[in-house]
């Protein structure tokens, strides 16, 4: 019987097999997976990003702290548009070519950039760069991997190309030819490269609003109209999807402002107050031609609120003269000096019907109650009760993130312009704004000069206000020059093809300012005007006033038939 040779490995293959050297080669292809190989270069991305923002040279005042730049690289490559600092102002050329090719990157992705380095070094791509691609681009095969990229590229180029030259056509007049040039490839990279957001509070009539995926509560009052057109809500994932930019496809996020209410529900006069970050005002009925209650309610639970439409109860809609009345000017006033909580008034409402005049009232507010120590913010809103109605009348807020405490913030020290499609006494009775409207991107205040700049688009005039008449015009304003027209304040405004953008007033304080007495009246006069108002918020005073206000309309009416 012949002997069976005995199989014996070479001494490189059996060392390869042992267990030992198994778990280091499984180890080692763990380590280098392509979702850790891609996680790992975005962070080194950043890194070096960071660094090279932190240099003396990258910014205009000195260094950076590295937490503003490695917040700045972040953002920048996570493309969230979210900035702590001006690049314009704050950062060199240097620093701004640096920020740029981080949005670059950080759109692309530094796979994208990576493969055509490659390509124009004409150096061989392999399998495992191939894999790396594809985990980066969400692909699942490998075929065609490299065109895709070459496809990528240039789209993104060109797309990019085309917006800075349409770009170049409006900056290169205003900013000299290098940095019309500069200034458009800039924007043009990072308005391709960086995604938007939104945020929208809910302010329903007499219900707080907890979340769009969240059920209405019901009031008494109003269940009737439930009948009609039951409330619908989202589910949970269309609510997620709308929060994160997912539904349909439309990425661009939605922040939803929970906890917002128009309180003063069923009341026949218009005397009605939004309630932000508030459980208070839920199925309140309300009281006639009460401000300071709502007002009060709010303040004392914590929130925030904004008187609505005072014109709409005011009625200077009708009669302009209702706006400047001392009366009514100092019923607004005291509740805005006693409830610090009460950030200001619309100046903006759904279509200007009956807030053309709330401009007028708010200058008004502005002289009045600016020398107490406090500002008065104006507001746009919606109002939306039906579809066409949305997009009239909003604010355009500038803010670091967009959480509900930034927000909040952003309300309380009034960093958001108020935008409106209408403005009947500035833009004409006929005017509707379409397309992009007006809004400002930067403010430069000139403490030596004492002038004010703004800076913009989609503009075609800026306007000066001060002591609710237009002092001066265009992009700056000489505040000695206009000094002998000038009170306590100054605002601007920005009119163009899709609207008005107003800003929120500058407070101008010589070291002069003292309180403003708007009525010499006796105490014995003002118990008797508190007992008059105590006795008009009756409903029965109320519902007379209603009666004859329709016959009056309708006497009308007929005579305008007669005619």
């Amino acid at each position: 019987m012949k002997r069976k040779k005995k199989l014996t490995l070479p001494s490189w293959l059996r060392s390869a097999l042992h267990p030992s050297t198994l778990t280091v080669l499984k180890i080692k292809k763990e380590i280098f997976a392509p979702s850790r190989v891609l996680m790992a270069g975005f962070f080194l991305v950043i890194l070096v990003g960071s660094l090279l923002l932190h240099l003396p040279a990258a910014s205009t005042h000195g260094r950076l702290s590295y937490i503003d730049a490695l917040f700045t690289a972040t953002s920048a490559v996570c493309v969230t548009g979210l900035s702590v600092l001006d690049p314009g102002r704050d950062l060199t050329l240097l620093g701004q070519v640096i920020l740029i090719l981080l949005i670059q990157l950080g759109g692309l992705g530094f796979m994208t950039f990576g493969t055509m380095l490659l390509i124009v070094l004409r150096k061989r791509i392999t399998l495992s760069e191939r894999l790396l691609i594809s985990n980066s681009l969400n692909e699942d095969g490998l075929q065609g991997i490299v065109r895709l990229v070459m496809r990528i590229m240039g789209l993104t180029l060109s797309i990019e190309g085309i917006g800075a030259v349409l770009l170049m056509t409006r900056l290169i007049p205003k900013h000299g030819v290098a940095r019309g040039v500069w200034y458009s490839i800039f924007h043009a990279i990072s308005a391709f490269c960086n995604a938007g957001f939104d945020i929208l509070a809910m302010t329903d009539h007499g219900v707080v609003n907890h979340g769009w995926n969240q059920k209405p509560r019901r009031i008494p009052v109003l269940s009737v109209s439930s009948i009609i057109k039951k409330p619908t809500w989202l589910s949970d994932e269309e609510y997620g999807a709308i929060l994160d930019g997912t539904y349909k496809n439309r990425g661009r996020g939605m922040t939803d402002l929970r906890y917002g209410i128009e309180i003063n529900t069923a009341v026949f006069t218009k005397a009605h107050v939004n309630g932000f970050f508030t459980e208070y005002g839920q199925g309140l009925v309300g009281h006639e031609n009460d401000f300071e209650g709502p007002v009060k309610g709010v303040a004392e639970s914590g929130g925030l609120s904004v008187i609505n439409h005072p014109g709409d109860w005011l009625e200077s809609y009708v009669d302009v003269n209702h706006a400047h009345e001392k009366k009514n000017v100092e019923l607004f006033a005291d509740i805005l000096k006693k409830y610090p909580s009460c950030l200001g008034i619309e100046a903006f409402n759904r279509i200007d019907t009956v807030t053309c005049a709330d401009r007028i009232l708010w200058d008004e507010l502005l002289s009045a109650v600016i020398p107490s120590g406090r500002n008065v913010w104006g507001f746009a809103n919606s109002d939306a009760h039906v579809l066409s109605d949305i997009d009239t009348s909003f604010m355009d807020f500038v803010l670091p993130d967009r959480t509900e405490q930034t927000v909040r913030r952003g309300m309380e020290n009034g960093t958001f312009f108020s935008i409106g499609r209408r403005a009947v006494y500035e833009l004409g009775k006929d005017f509707v704004g379409e397309g992009e409207y007006p809004t400002v991107t930067r403010i430069t205040v000139n403490e030596d000069e004492q002038s004010i700049s703004i800076e913009g688009k989609n503009y075609n005039r800026v306007q000066w206000i001060s002591n609710g008449k237009i002092i001066a015009e265009g992009e700056k304003i000489d505040l000695i020059a206009a000094s002998q027209n000038i009170g306590c304040y100054v605002r601007a405004q920005l009119l163009g093809k899709g609207g008005i953008c107003l800003t929120q007033a500058f407070v101008l304080d010589d070291g002069n300012m003292h309180e403003v007495t708007l009525r010499n009246i006796t105490p014995q006069q003002r118990k008797i005007e508190r007992a008059e108002d105590k006795f008009k918020s009756t409903r029965f005073y109320v519902l007379g006033q209603e009666i004859s206000r329709e016959i009056a309309y309708r006497k009308r009416r007929r005579q305008e038939k007669k005619k």
